[in-house]
């Protein structure tokens, strides 16, 4: 009998809730309907049979970044995440049917989390902008050392929350 050996990727996350000043709120909250806003314009004008960001891209980019005011970074984020609704539902045999702004997904290259003292900075329509994380100890220890890969901003009501995401390597047996 021959012994198998695999890995298997998952990703973690660490959910935290972000100090965020009442100005600072208005931006968020900008950010995230424009990045709807764009969603749904992206998912109206590219026929729904494009479920791969680079199919998408190649009729929405321009349009996007102009119509919704979005940097070249933003602009491949509302396209990432209609590509990842439409395959999502492809799969599973339903319909997009709308996006909202409760949450945006950040890659490495738009985000950055800063251990020393605690922050987040994210990419919204001004610009970035840096945030206190409010962690406690059991995710600090869960965060340390790791080489994050991605983020979402979430909108719960009137608070705001970043999911951070990395990847480890997991070997059975």
């Amino acid at each position: 009998m021959q012994n198998y050996t695999f890995d298997i990727k998952k990703v973690l996350t660490v959910a935290c809730k972000l100090e965020v000043p009442s100005d600072a709120a208005s931006e968020i909250d900008a950010t995230l309907k424009a990045l709807a806003l764009a969603c749904n314009y992206i998912h109206k004008i590219v026929p729904i049979t494009f479920t791969s960001s680079d199919r998408i891209k190649s009729r929405s980019y321009q349009a996007v970044k102009e119509e919704f005011g979005l940097s070249p970074s933003l602009a491949i984020c509302a396209i990432d995440r209609v590509a990842e609704n439409r395959q999502i539902a492809q799969r599973s045999g339903s319909i997009v049917k709308e996006f909202k702004p409760t949450s945006a997904e950040y890659n490495v290259g738009i985000f950055s989390f800063r251990e020393e003292d605690m922050t987040v900075s994210i990419s919204l329509l001004d610009g970035q902008q840096r945030f206190k994380v409010l962690i406690g100890k059991h995710q600090l220890n869960l965060l340390k050392g790791q080489q994050l890969q991605s983020a979402t901003l979430l909108k719960r009501q009137n608070s705001y929350y970043i999911h951070l995401h990395w990847e480890v390597i997991w070997r059975p047996g």
